[in-house]
C-alpha cells in the first residue's frame, strides 16, 4: 500500500497517518461547532455518480454496488480486509445487510474533497476532515437541532439544542444515550445515541481512477 492509499484510508478510519497531509485538530477539549459542507455538489461527475449510487442503495441493488467497487477496495487494515470478496462478505451478505441504511446516511451527510496529485477523491461524511488526532476522545453530533437533556430521558430538562458539533466524549450511559461535557452548559448533558457518530462509525472513500468513480474504502470500527 503506498503512502497516499494508507493516508486516505487512515482518514476514512478517523486516524491520521505519518504521511497524511490532512488538516486536523490535535484533540477536542471543548464543544466545537462544525460548518456543514458538501464538496460533492461542485463536481458534476461525482454528483452524478453519487445520485446513481444512492438510487442503487435505495433499491438495494447489490449487483450495481459490486460493479462500482475498486478491485482493491478496503474495509480495514487486516490481511483479509481488502478486495471485492471481503467487501461483499462484510457488507452485502445476508437478508439483513447493514450496508443499505448506513451507506445512504453517510452519503446524505455530505462529502469533502481531497486529491492525490491530479486524481480526486471524496470522503463521506464530511466531518471526517475535522476528526482530531486523538479520535477516541470525541463524538460528533451529526444532525440539526439535537436536544441535550439534563438526564438520560426525553422527559428531563432540556439544556440546549445543537447542530453538527464535536464534543469531548465522557461516557456511554446506556445503549441509547451519550453523556457529554462542555462549557456551553454548566455541567454535563445527555444526547440520544441515534444522533451521535464516533470516529469509528462508518466512513466511505470514493476515488476517481482512470476517469471512473469507484468505491475504494468503506469501513467502520478501529
Amino acid at each position: 500500500m503506498n503512502c497516499f492509499q494508507r493516508s486516505h484510508l487512515l482518514v476514512a478510519l478517523g486516524i491520521v497517518g505519518a504521511c497524511s497531509s490532512f488538516s486536523k485538530t490535535s484533540s477536542v477539549k471543548a464543544y466545537q461547532k462544525l460548518s456543514r459542507i458538501d464538496d460533492g455538489v461542485h463536481d458534476a461527475s461525482f454528483a452524478s455518480f453519487r445520485r446513481s449510487l444512492l438510487d442503487a442503495i435505495r433499491r438495494k441493488d447489490s449487483t450495481y454496488i459490486v460493479s462500482r467497487l475498486a478491485s482493491d477496495v478496503q474495509i480495514g487494515f487486516g490481511p483479509d480486509d481488502i478486495g471485492v470478496d471481503a467487501f461483499v462478505k462484510r457488507w452485502l451478505q445476508g437478508s439483513k445487510a447493514e450496508f443499505w441504511a448506513i451507506s445512504e446516511r453517510v452519503l446524505m451527510l455530505g462529502c469533502w474533497k481531497g486529491e492525490n496529485g491530479s486524481n480526486p477523491y471524496f470522503a463521506c461524511p464530511f466531518f471526517y476532515s475535522k476528526i482530531p488526532t486523538e479520535p477516541q476522545e470525541m463524538v460528533v453530533v451529526d444532525s440539526e437541532n439535537v436536544a441535550i437533556y439534563s438526564d438520560s430521558s426525553q422527559s428531563s430538562r432540556l439544556i440546549k439544542r445543537v447542530s453538527f458539533a464535536l464534543f469531548p466524549y465522557t461516557t456511554l450511559n446506556s445503549e441509547k444515550w451519550f453523556l457529554v461535557k462542555s462549557p456551553i452548559f454548566r455541567d454535563s448533558g445527555y444526547i440520544e445515541k441515534r444522533y451521535i457518530q464516533t470516529p469509528y462509525s462508518a466512513r466511505l472513500i470514493i476515488e476517481k481512477r482512470s476517469r471512473t468513480w469507484v468505491i475504494s474504502a468503506f469501513a467502520e470500527g478501529d
